[in-house]
């Protein structure tokens, strides 16, 4: 069969263009990189900030550049209350945002690129704004080690799964730990935990939740997040 010069271009430029979809099509969406933080320190005071007034300080969060990423958004969560403040800031990798003083805050950094809707996810740091002088000091919330959120457990043959978290206190004055776990309508608490980790029998095929109360020595307390995670048939 003879193509009419004409025809041929077309069909060659049929193919080429049906070729660049297909290659197009099969290229994996960017992912943005995690940011690294820098500043304010995990688990410390935050003895950097401005003091504006009895109330509240200004703090500067710093983190490095990451990977793929048009813009960043700082999240910063009152461990207290989970109150967050949230920023969006592109092509700077510095923010200052004026705090309440005397509460302990969680932050991360989250990116995010134009090109995909993929997010990148920091590591969630905390620390202490320093309020008035204080030798008192709220013990940071809890970080939930194992298990992990939204986890599938297969259970030994003791059906025994072991809880793990790590406390962190600026007075160094942690008493005991309470470990909350409901399942269904059911719950219960384990109440005066001396170390960080506790085992306990489990259901198979159920799903669990899962936090850590935490009380130093003068009864200041704090709670940690809510975590979920399954077992096994």
């Amino acid at each position: 069969m003879i193509f009419h010069p004409r025809t041929l271009q077309l069909l060659i430029a049929g193919f080429i263009l049906i070729a660049w979809s297909c290659s197009r099509s099969t290229d994996p969406p960017i992912q943005p990189g995690a940011a690294l933080l820098i500043a304010p320190v995990n688990g410390d005071l935050c003895t950097t900030a401005t003091v504006l007034n009895i109330m509240t300080s200004q703090v500067r969060f710093q983190w490095s550049e990451a990977l793929d990423t048009d813009a960043y958004q700082l999240v910063i969560e009152n461990q207290s209350t989970k109150d967050r403040i949230t920023k969006t800031i592109s092509a700077n990798t510095t923010s200052m945002i004026e705090l309440t003083r005397g509460v302990a805050y969680n932050w991360w950094i989250v990116s995010s690129t134009e090109k995909s809707s993929n997010r990148g996810m920091s590591e969630i740091w905390q620390f202490y704004l320093e309020g008035v002088q204080t030798s008192d000091y709220i013990p940071f919330s809890a970080t939930l080690i194992h298990p992990l959120h939204q986890q599938s457990i297969d259970l030994p043959a003791d059906q025994k799964l072991k809880f793990v978290w790590e406390g962190h206190d600026l007075d160094n004055d942690i008493d005991y730990y309470n470990l909350f776990l409901s399942e269904n309508l059911h719950s219960q608490t384990i109440e005066e935990i001396s170390q960080e980790e506790f085992s306990l029998e489990l259901k198979r095929g159920a799903i669990y939740q899962w936090s850590v109360m935490t009380i130093d020595q003068k009864g200041n307390t704090s709670y940690s997040e809510n975590r979920f995670f399954n077992t096994s048939d």
